[in-house]
């Protein structure tokens, strides 16, 4: 007579190893259905289908494990890998906008993997679609739109020629006295004139802001979600984070004050640099700086 084997909690452990697969890089790694992650296990230490699917089913509600919906069956990633993945899409995501194929390429990860991702975190608003800028692939990016990104690619062969116009004409009214700054106002109503701006009313953007109690809130998030070993002592990049809240944050100053706030709270520390004359001054403008002068490039979360 054959008895089933006892289900113990060492059967959620060995899904979760196996989901893990810690030996292998991202880029080795494929959402695995049920099926495909029963055949990755010896037969004898498998729990019956119906406890597997529960196990599954248990793990994912307690974040342990992720699922999507592929094709026509479900499948299972582990929430560290999970982890992983989505601080190396905010990592990539930070520098520039990317399409899909880009950002597997950039996280290492397979495209299905990413996709699953990136759907979610699209659906949760953490990270935003964009238009295509040719053909038919969406970019993704950690901000909304940027119409400057797409104007500077579609126009860049006009603003040549348009640069060029503009340079002849001042030097040709340079020896009437005319001045740089005449020429720009003129430009400006012109252009207007031509892509008829010039009555429109503006229309506000929407408030993004945030208070700074929330703000700091988000900052100690989004450390982690940038690299998960923050959690445990890693050293963040201010510049990184600073890029990945842009969307999120009033203004610069917001961002340098709340960080500010966070250190004399206790609640991070920071590195200085020491010799921040050495970047260029778009490098230090990313800095976290304080009433002394100080440039911090480093931002730790305490225990």
């Amino acid at each position: 007579m054959t008895f089933a084997q006892p289900v113990t909690d060492e059967h959620a452990e060995m899904l979760l190893r196996a989901l893990n697969q810690t030996e292998k890089p991202l880029s080795a790694i494929k959402p695995l259905s049920e099926a495909g992650l029963r055949k990755g296990i010896p037969r004898a230490a498998c729990p019956p289908k119906p406890r597997f699917k529960q196990l599954l089913d248990e793990l994912t509600a307690q974040r342990l494990v992720r699922s999507a919906r592929e094709k026509s069956s479900v499948v299972y990633w582990s929430e560290s890998r999970d982890q992983q993945l989505c601080a190396a899409l905010s990592r990539a995501l930070a520098e520039r906008p990317l399409s899909e194929k880009d950002l597997a390429k950039a996280a290492g990860c397979s495209a299905a993997l990413l996709k699953a991702v990136l759907k979610r975190l699209t659906q949760e608003g953490r990270v935003q679609q964009w238009p295509p800028l040719k053909g038919k692939t969406p970019l993704y990016s950690l901000q909304a739109p940027d119409p400057l990104f797409y104007l500077k690619t579609s126009c860049a062969a006009p603003l040549k020629k348009l640069k060029d116009t503009v340079t002849k004409t001042g030097k040709q009214l340079a020896s009437a006295g005319v001045s740089e700054p005449q020429i720009a106002r003129a430009l400006d109503a012109l252009l207007r004139q031509a892509l008829s701006l010039q009555e429109r009313a503006v229309i506000p953007e929407p408030d993004r802001s945030v208070s700074d109690d929330d703000f700091s809130r988000l900052i100690l998030a989004r450390m982690v979600e940038l690299d998960p070993s923050a959690a445990n002592g890693a050293l963040v990049s201010v510049r990184q984070l600073h890029r990945s809240l842009k969307a999120e944050a009033a203004d610069a100053e917001q961002f340098n004050r709340v960080v500010l706030r966070l250190y004399a709270q206790g609640a991070v520390d920071l590195t200085r640099h020491h010799h921040p004359a050495s970047l260029p001054e778009d490098e230090r403008r990313e800095m976290v700086i304080d009433a002394r002068g100080n440039h911090y490039n480093g931002i730790v979360l305490r225990a």
